[in-house]
Parts: structure tokens; sequence; C-alpha cells
């Protein structure tokens, strides 16, 4: 995508959430475009469009400023919650799609509508594996740890998982809560377990789970650091990872729009290098991590 198209897309973004009263996402997507208009050479000899910029990133500001804001979650319309789950889906394959839509009302803010949405999933048998590790994900980094748990328990009280699905959801309950430095202890909980259905399997495993990617930055002395950064979501061939709000010059540098030439993709039963483009860019609104970032990078083999 060409500067001129992609600025046009972040202003146009933008305009969305400062006119639903999301301020916040809206000044960094005006930021966003104003640092892509002073890279180009040919667009930042345009006083009129940063001054435009400069005025709307100003106009939020003082409305950020002005009200205090609520820590609740933000309370959009329903149709704002399709809308913005229908924006945010990129999958060509439905089933996908539908789990990138849930996904995208989390880190909006819209919890309660993404996780009904989640186990609207694990009750239709759509991917409900892969439902049910974004919606514990999601309530894990964005509610809290008891609220996780204590969904894990409640999907223990009644067969939505087969036998297989269980074990590997359990697993994958503790391997992201000691990721964070908790320790889990899961072994007491007993359950029901849904009928085997092999084609849902099936179509999971060849979902490849990536769990980390290796990127390089340079810091202001131009000098090479290597980066790991730990994957939380992934859908299709997009995958969202957390950056703390202390780390500026990391969140800095991985401005919408920046292609990586090279990317170390690690999973449980392979490593691979890519190449991608960071796609999206987000303040998180409430919960445990609030103020941080949360990002998406689009990757594809080299």
């Amino acid at each position: 995508m060409r500067d001129a198209d992609l600025i046009k897309s972040l202003v146009k973004e933008a305009d969305l959430y400062r006119d639903q009263g999301l301020l916040e996402q809206a000044k960094y997507k005006y930021s966003e475009a104003l640092k892509l208009v002073r890279s180009n050479e040919a667009l930042k000899k345009q006083e009129s469009l940063i001054n435009t910029l400069n005025k709307r990133i100003k106009t939020v500001t003082a409305a950020i400023d002005e009200y205090c804001r609520d820590e609740d979650d933000p309370q959009l319309t329903e149709d704002l919650q399709n809308l913005i789950s229908s924006l945010f889906s990129f999958s060509r394959d439905k089933d996908l799609a539908a789990i990138e839509g849930a996904v995208a009302l989390a880190k909006f803010g819209q919890y309660e509508k993404a996780f009904s949405e989640f186990q609207r999933l694990i009750d239709e048998r759509i991917l409900p594996l892969r439902a049910a590790q974004n919606m514990l994900m999601c309530q894990l980094f964005f509610i809290s740890p008891e609220r996780a748990v204590d969904q894990y328990r409640l999907w223990s009280s009644a067969p939505f998982f087969t036998e297989m699905e269980f074990k590997s959801l359990r697993a994958f309950l503790i391997k992201i809560f000691k990721k964070e430095g908790i320790e889990l202890d899961l072994s007491e909980i007993q359950t029901a377990f849904h009928e085997e259905c092999g084609k849902d399997a099936s179509k999971e495993s060849l979902l490849l789970e990536i769990s980390s990617i290796g990127i390089c930055m340079k810091d202001k002395f131009q000098r090479e650091i290597d980066i790991e950064l730990d994957i939380t979501f992934q859908t299709g061939n997009t995958v969202s990872f957390f950056v703390k709000a202390n780390k500026k010059q990391l969140i800095d540098f991985l401005a919408v729009g920046t292609k990586l030439p090279l990317i170390q993709c690690h999973s449980s039963i392979t490593f691979f290098q890519a190449r991608g483009v960071v796609s999206e860019k987000k303040i998180i609104p409430s919960g445990p991590r609030t103020g941080d970032y949360i990002f998406d990078l689009t990757i594809e083999k080299i």
C-alpha cells in the first residue's frame, strides 16, 4: 500500500474512532498518519496537510484532557459492535473470520460481547478449541487471571469439549499462566466430555500456532537490537502481541505500515523465517494492561 493510501486509511479510521468517543485510539491513528506524512519526501512539504493533522490531534487531546474518562468498559451500540467485528475480520475462511471478529471486539474493550461470540462458536462446534483459547487469553490479559480460571471451571461443569480438546485446553491455560509468572494447578478439576468429532480436530490441526517471533530494530545509536515477542493472539497469518507502555523506543519503531523484512517465527513444531508489516496498533483501554499497547503483525513466509 502506498503511503498516501495508508494515510487516508489511518485518517478514516481515526475519524470513526473520534465520532464514537474512542479518543485515545483516534489520537494514535492521527499521530501515525502524521508520522508517515513527515517521513515522505513529497508529502512532508504539504503544510496544509500537516496543519490539518496537528489540529485534529490537538482537538482530540483537548477532549481527552477535558473529560475524566470512566474506567468501565466503553459501551458501544450493538450496531457499532457488529461493525467492528466485520471490519476487523480478514480471513476468507468464515470460521476463522468469526474468531477474528470476536478478538477485535475484545481489543476495543467490548469484552462481554466478545465472550458471548466465543461461547457461541464453542456451542456450535466452530473451531471450539481455538475459540476457547482466544477467550481465555482475552480474559487473562484484559480482565483478570481469576476470570480465566473461573471460565475454565465453568466449562468443566458440562461437556463443551472432547477429552482431547479439554486436555489441550488445560495445558494451554497452564502455559499462558506460567508465561505471566503464575503457577496454576488444575489437576483436581474433573469434567464430562463431548463426543469425539474427527472433522473438528482435523480442521484446527491445520492452523500452525506461532508462539513467538524475533525481530531486529536499531536503537538511538543505530546499534542493532534483537527483540523477542510472545504472541498472544493469532488469526490466520496475523499475529498479535503486547508491548508495555514504557517501551517507548519499540512502540515508536513499530508504527503502522512498518515493513519487517526478516522475522524469526517459532512454533512448538518448527521454526521459519518470514517478512511482514505492522497492520494495527492500539492502546488497551481497560483491564490489567490499561495503557499498554497491542500490535497486529501480518506475516508471510519468505
